[in-house]
């Protein structure tokens, strides 16, 4: 939503008109959107790539349209391309979280395959390292929100339990407030939460 804002104001600034359509993460949904977009006369397209965007790609290289991809970077493409250092952001707040006493770190995802969440896990990985020993960092793959409010009930309700969760998105952000009500723990009192996206 953000972006999508800062889109639509840098763009009616100097007289563009923006068009958005959605393709709900769905592969097939996002070929078609895109494939409609581009049997218009467009003076360039910003893409925010879904799950599996390979064919997506494939059509817009060969398309004359001027693409822009953001958020979610490819290597199999020579797009133009905007992104985040997610791996910088990623190793700055497993760093805070281990200054604040945090020694079980839990970070739930939804894909684990993405360029971003590789980048993502990376960077909680170098900060393990620096940090030293006493520090242990997990991954759990979750592809819906309702599969991760079970696990992360069950995983909170062990001796072992984290004691700080990272999740990837604002929605899984959502699932893990479920999660630890559902586990008989209070936030932020019990354990800390910390989203990516806009929680």
């Amino acid at each position: 939503a953000a972006l999508v804002d800062a889109f639509e104001e840098i763009a009616s600034g100097q007289g563009w008109q923006v068009m958005h359509v959605l393709s709900h993460r769905e592969p097939d949904i996002e070929r078609q959107r895109v494939r409609a977009l581009l049997r218009y006369d467009l003076g360039g397209l910003i893409l925010i790539p879904g799950r599996a965007p390979e064919a997506t790609f494939d059509m817009l290289a060969q398309a004359s349209t001027p693409v822009v991809v953001v958020d979610r970077p490819t290597r199999t493409h020579d797009f133009d391309q905007v992104t985040f250092d997610n791996r910088a952001a990623m190793r700055e707040a497993t760093g805070r979280l281990l200054a604040l006493g945090h020694r079980r770190l839990l970070f739930v995802v939804r894909a684990r395959h993405l360029i971003i969440t590789r980048q993502r896990i990376q960077g909680m990985r170098e900060a393990i390292r620096a940090f030293g020993g006493g520090a242990v960092a997990e991954v759990m793959e979750c592809r819906e929100e309702e599969e991760l409010s079970m696990r992360l009930a069950e995983a909170l309700s062990l001796p072992s339990r984290p004691s700080a969760v990272i999740v990837s998105n604002s929605a899984f952000a959502a699932g893990a407030l479920r999660a630890i009500r559902r586990a008989g723990l209070a936030y932020p009192r019990d354990l800390s939460l910390l989203a990516f996206d806009e929680p």
